[in-house]
């Protein structure tokens, strides 16, 4: 069975746990079962936000790592919170896009 469409890849929730040194990024508690959770919601992605490409909505830049207790209470965001969260992966992926874009045409 596949990776559901916006969904975390394995290497992708290894790797934000590892970088969270395996602590809550919320709370701060050290814990083998740390969730992985996205900023900016899938749903929220495909319907508010439709122009982030759907790898953006399932990489690192749009995880974070969280204990269960931290991972409930950011389920419960706004919607003014979720429009920050697009707005800084929107940032992230204009600034690759544009630095990407500027290498491609340094190698001509």
């Amino acid at each position: 069975m596949g990776v559901r469409r916006g969904n975390f890849s394995a290497e992708t929730r290894d790797r934000v746990r590892i970088e969270a040194n395996w602590c809550c990024q919320k709370c701060g508690k050290k814990t083998k079962e740390l969730e992985v959770h996205h900023l900016l919601p899938k749903s929220v992605a495909r319907t508010q936000y439709p122009h982030i490409p759907e790898y953006m909505v399932a990489s690192p830049h749009n995880a974070a790592a969280l204990c269960s207790d931290c991972h409930k209470e950011e389920n419960k965001l706004s919607f003014r919170e979720h429009a920050y969260f697009a707005t800084l992966l929107l940032s992230h992926f204009a600034e690759n896009h544009s630095r990407n874009e500027h290498q491609s045409l340094e190698l001509r």
